[in-house]
């Protein structure tokens, strides 16, 4: 598939699945793990090159 089916496939199921009522339920990590996991995660996903590192420092302050 290309980029443009891609787009038309998520546009079009948007609205397929209900949005998770967050507020409903009680953190499950406190602010300042959920914001290193974040941080982390998205460095992972541009290619982290280095090993892991930063998400084996959130697991050692964890």
């Amino acid at each position: 598939m290309n980029a443009k089916k891609w787009i038309a496939h998520f546009e079009i199921n948007r609205h397929a699945w209900a949005e998770p009522d967050w507020a409903a339920d009680s953190p499950i990590l406190s602010e300042k793990r959920t914001r290193l996991l974040v941080d982390s995660l998205a460095t992972f996903q541009l290619g982290e090159s280095g090993g892991g590192t930063r998400l084996k420092s959130f697991v050692e302050q964890s």
